[in-house]
């Protein structure tokens, strides 16, 4: 079982600090540290620090919100530039892998969750041309990657996993994740956005029952490679994300995740544990041996799926 968490709002030189490198090296935590262009030059001082603990760090690149921030065929051009800058200051050994963040450009997203609030994008509002060619362009990069010895690993929108061959989720939203080389791919599966943006549609029980449909998505689609993000602790970039109520629900995502297939999982994320109480709570909860699980069921939470696998095309080819 790989256990990773994501650092996004963090800044690089608190987390070089000894206690939450410690804390990382203690719970066997592999960190994927989100570096923006304002703090490439901290990064060299933040390898130096996980090398000295034994900490495994993934680089994640971050535009500036101007150019989009994530990955995404609208963004590729400036990303694939600001990539060739991060990797200039990882030196050989220092990184295992990169973190291809695969989102529409964050104005859009923050735009279509301002106006509706709901859990998932409006496909009309997210399409964009160009698909093959900004896919290709990804590939691109991802043997950039695997020349330099590096893993790629992909996050990818949740209901990505439940496209047709046409792959109209990911046209939709301009993030390819189909038919490229990754490592590994971890679906954003993050059961308290399933409830907390779901317009009261969706409880606990329900945002449970989506995340199980994930990970057996996730699965069935990416086999061995196949990774569930769960969260989140605390917000992140859109500052206003719903949270655990505590580490038990964490707990309990675990255990769903592992009781339908996946073992390897990542927390959204560390700077929440941090933040949040007691740090070692959180960490408990999510890298403990999962236990047994009733892995929950509903009407509502099959509804949602189905809806995703009747835009993407997967329905009702899959029943």
């Amino acid at each position: 079982m790989r256990r990773r968490a994501w650092c996004e709002t963090l800044p690089l030189a608190d987390l070089a600090a000894a206690r939450p490198m410690s804390l990382a090296a203690r719970y066997g935590l592999g960190l994927l540290v989100a570096v923006r262009p304002e703090s490439l030059d901290a990064l060299p001082a933040l390898l130096a620090a996980s090398a000295h603990h034994g900490v495994r760090i993934t680089v994640w690149p971050m535009l500036d919100d101007a150019h989009g921030r994530w990955l995404g065929v609208r963004t590729v051009d400036t990303f694939g530039a600001f990539l060739d800058e991060v990797l200039a200051r990882c030196p050989a050994g220092s990184i295992d892998a990169v973190a291809f963040d695969l989102e529409p450009p964050i104005g859009l997203v923050s735009r279509v969750l301002s106006s509706t609030r709901a859990a998932s994008l409006t496909p009309r509002d997210a399409r964009s041309p160009g698909f093959t060619v900004g896919r290709d362009a990804i590939a691109s990069l991802v043997a950039r990657v695997h020349d330099r010895g590096l893993d790629a690993v992909a996050a990818a929108v949740p209901m990505t996993l439940f496209d047709g061959p046409a792959a109209r989720w990911q046209r939709a939203l301009g993030t390819p994740v189909d038919g490229l080389a990754w490592d590994h791919v971890t679906a954003m599966a993050y059961s308290t956005m399933f409830e907390g943006w779901s317009l009261r549609t969706l409880d606990r029980r329900d945002a449970l029952a989506v995340v199980a449909a994930c990970a057996r998505a996730a699965r069935e689609r990416h086999g061995a490679r196949a990774d569930l993000s769960l969260g989140a602790i605390d917000t992140g970039a859109l500052g206003d994300e719903p949270v655990y109520r505590s580490p038990a629900e964490l707990a309990d995502d675990v255990a769903v995740a592992h009781a339908c297939g996946v073992d390897d999982l990542t927390l959204f994320d560390y700077a929440g544990a941090l933040r949040r109480g007691r740090p070692e709570a959180w960490l408990d909860a999510f890298t403990a041996p999962p236990r047994a699980i009733e892995v929950p069921t509903t009407w509502r939470a099959s509804a949602v799926v189905r809806s995703f696998e009747a835009f993407g095309g997967a329905w009702p080819a899959r029943r």
